[in-house]
């Protein structure tokens, strides 16, 4: 009966080493659900511009690496205005 002490202390450090991996996997999965949310919310949101036109790029790159101006400038001025 004289170990009884030290039993409450391991089972007390235990407990808490528990409740603190149970803490770090609760946060870890809200950072994840966070960054996914996000992530999702971007992507709603490029969608969206995309669709409705205002999302232009001025150049696009051929096969070559070389830059094409885009169909929608017209072929004289090449960038400068």
């Amino acid at each position: 009966m004289g170990y009884s002490t030290t039993m409450v202390l391991n089972l007390t450090f235990l407990a808490t080493l528990g409740a603190g991996f149970v803490f770090f996997l609760w946060h870890l999965l809200i950072f994840t659900i966070i960054l996914v949310l996000a992530d999702a919310g971007r992507l709603a949101a490029l969608t969206l511009i995309a669709l409705s036109g205002r999302y232009r790029t001025k150049h696009r790159e051929g096969s070559h690496g070389r830059v094409i101006p885009n169909s929608r400038q017209s072929s004289g001025s090449r960038g400068r205005r």
